[in-house]
């Protein structure tokens, strides 16, 4: 055993590869497998020639060759959390979930523990004893690389400084050779700039370089000779910002000097970028649906918010815990994620870089100017993005995310349903919830009635059909009128009139809609905002409520008759529930009604402020209400029931 332990963590590679070729073909079941790899993890962690990479790549290359049974891995999950992070986090690449959890309980504070040798690898007899080391950090370049960016033989100096302080310094003297680099480099903490290299480049030149180096990441420092610039450092600091979605730019981000000479005292700006970019090897992290680069990111990004909101540089991650929320339909992972367990928990969008940045740009132009509770911070690194967000919590536990809209209602129909609560509670319950939505309607409503900057974004938010058409080539009608089809032509020539007017939210569902408490509710996720069309977001916000959960307890006639009188009549909600008062017997639809009534009114007024009306909001809901006709979950029928009211109106048009 001790000449396999000897090979494995030699730094000798042909040994190393000799050891693979000893671990056991069979399998190794139980308590041997695994004490056989927290011997070998260990051995690794102890072996101060490698580094922390060396080390993970060694045990990943362990784990995917050793063949060990179900209850190895199980027994394994409850040791793992004894080893440094970045040897825990290797291991859970490959757990289960479930086996996960195990990794972020209390760590058991040990010295030394001896392991029982599996008799695979050596006599019966045979033990060792291992000295857990934990929270030791090797010094290696991950995050150390420094561009010295120069076309004169003057680099000396900062090379020799930048080596003395454990940074690892690379020059480049021409421009297409750093291209190729910095796309293909995930350790570069800082750029720096002589004033040789940018100096014959033109105004354009410049500016295309620059905004090459700011798209890189949002953690790197970057130090400019500004004695070789043609453009100004606002126009510099106007690409920062535009590539980062930043409203400002820190002394952090950018430094203008008068030569191309590191000083010492700057020395701090490059390990402060290097830390974070480490920060994941000294970090307990359970990774789930991320790849490397997403969490290396996520760490970085992590580390620094502590930073940040604690105003100590020197504050580190220790342990992050995730757990990945159910999102909307865009491809982004959304995690809730707890910084060093008493920490208060945020919430992290994950994506690629260009769908992070894009959906940053959106919030910054049409929602922060309106809401920016959630105050999202963007962060990048080559190709992964993060936006760390604000948790909104639910009002009884802080630390716990509010609710969606979608499942408070759902409690509200069975606490009726089954009895479940006291009649004045549940009572005033359902006023506090009439309440909250009329509320968020208009909070909707000042959204709209704000004009979009010209800038170029494109719409996302309104209403497509073309599936639709598809599958009507197919010569389904739907069961619908035979004028359904043109009056649907009708309305799209009047929605278009009003088409980008508005800013939007672009997403309205009952999953983007958190309860903070019975009258505070908060939309999130604006990866749909920007221009749109002045009453699609209140009338996807009518028919989300009214088409999932609004209760059918009478005749279908008798919801056309409704519909009539919400959609072409316009009576008030006092109108409504008095000629309804049987549906609204049933509670949870006195709640779908004022929401309905409340959209309606503020989605009207909202087209009246570009110098449209009713026919305008009518010719949004017709929209969404055909695209309903191919979702999941909405009550077809009530869907119908607002497509044949509709249909003769617009038909007259």
């Amino acid at each position: 055993m001790k000449s396999f332990l000897e090979k494995i963590s030699s730094k000798e590679i042909s040994e190393y590869l000799t050891s693979l070729s000893d671990l056991p073909r069979n399998i190794v079941r139980g308590k041997d497998g695994s004490d056989l790899v927290m011997t070998i993890s260990m051995t690794l962690s102890n072996t101060t020639a490698l580094s922390i990479k060396e080390q993970s790549e060694r045990l990943e290359a362990v784990l995917k060759l050793l063949n060990i049974d179900d209850d190895a891995i199980d027994s394994l999950s409850l040791l793992a959390n004894q080893l440094p992070p970045h040897l825990t986090n290797a291991i859970a690449k490959h757990l289960s979930p479930t086996q996960k959890h195990n990794l972020i309980k209390p760590i058991k504070k040990l010295s030394f523990e001896s392991i029982q040798i599996p008799t695979a690898l050596t006599s019966p007899q045979s033990s060792i004893s291992v000295r857990v080391v934990e929270n030791r950090i090797d010094k290696y370049d991950k995050g150390a690389t420094v561009i010295l960016l120069s076309k004169m033989q003057n680099q000396d100096a900062n090379k020799k400084l930048l080596n003395e302080n454990k940074f690892s310094p690379i020059i480049f003297n021409d421009v297409d050779t750093f291209y190729v680099d910095i796309n293909n480099n995930s350790d570069i903490c800082a750029v720096i700039i002589d004033s040789s290299f940018i100096h014959d480049m033109s105004s354009q030149e410049q500016i295309l370089f620059f905004e090459t180096i700011s798209g890189y990441s949002t953690f790197i420092w970057v130090r400019i000779d500004d004695t070789g610039l043609k453009i100004s450092h606002e126009e510099i600091n106007s690409v920062f910002k535009k590539s980062r979605c930043k409203l400002y730019v820190e002394i952090r981000d950018i430094s203008y000097q008068p030569n191309g000479v590191l000083r010492e005292q700057e020395l701090s700006e490059l390990s402060r970028v290097r830390d974070l970019l480490r920060a994941e090897d000294s970090t307990r992290f359970i990774p789930a649906e991320i790849n490397d680069e997403e969490i290396l990111t996520l760490i970085s990004a992590a580390t620094d918010h502590l930073q940040q909101i604690r105003y100590e540089a020197s504050i580190n991650v220790i342990s992050l815990e995730t757990r990945f929320l159910q999102g909307g339909y865009s491809p982004a992972r959304i995690a809730l994620i707890r910084i060093n367990r008493d920490g208060k928990y945020i919430v992290a969008k994950i994506s690629d870089k260009s769908a992070v940045l894009n959906e940053m740009k959106r919030f910054l132009e049409i929602i922060k100017p309106w809401d920016n509770q959630l105050n999202p911070k963007l962060y990048f690194h080559k190709n992964s993005a993060v936006i760390l967000f604000d948790l909104v919590s639910d009002f009884a536990s802080k630390e716990l995310p509010a609710p969606m809209l979608q499942h408070c209602l759902e409690d509200i129909w069975h606490t009726q349903l089954f009895n479940k609560s006291t009649e004045a509670e549940y009572e005033r319950k359902i006023d506090n919830f009439c309440d909250a939505i009329e509320k968020l309607a208009k909070s909707i409503s000042e959204l709209n009635i704000r004009r979009p900057a010209h800038s170029g974004l494109s719409s996302v938010g309104n209403p497509s059909i073309t599936h639709l058409t598809n599958i009507e080539m197919l010569g389904i009608d739907w069961g619908l009128p035979s004028d359904a089809i043109s009056a649907r032509n009708l309305a799209e020539i009047r929605f278009a009139q009003y088409a980008m007017h508005a800013s939007i939210h672009g997403d309205i569902h009952l999953r983007n809609i958190l309860v903070k408490n019975d009258l505070d509710m908060h939309l999130i996720d604006y990866a749909g905002s920007g221009p749109g069309h002045p009453a699609i977001d209140l009338t996807r916000l009518e028919l989300s409520l009214y088409c999932n959960y609004f209760k059918m307890a009478e005749l279908e006639s008798n919801c056309v008759d409704f519909q009539q009188d919400i959609s072409i009549n316009l009576l008030n909600k006092e109108d409504i529930e008095r000629k309804y008062y049987k549906m609204i017997s049933i509670k949870i639809n006195k709640i779908v009604i004022r929401g309905v009534v409340a959209a309606r009114d503020h989605a009207i007024k909202a087209c009246e402020s570009y110098g449209g009306g009713k026919e305008d909001y009518l010719a949004a809901k017709y929209l969404v209400a055909w695209q309903y006709l191919a979702m999941n979950g909405p009550q077809t029928s009530l869907v119908k029931s607002i497509i044949n009211v509709l249909t003769p109106a617009i038909s007259n048009w």
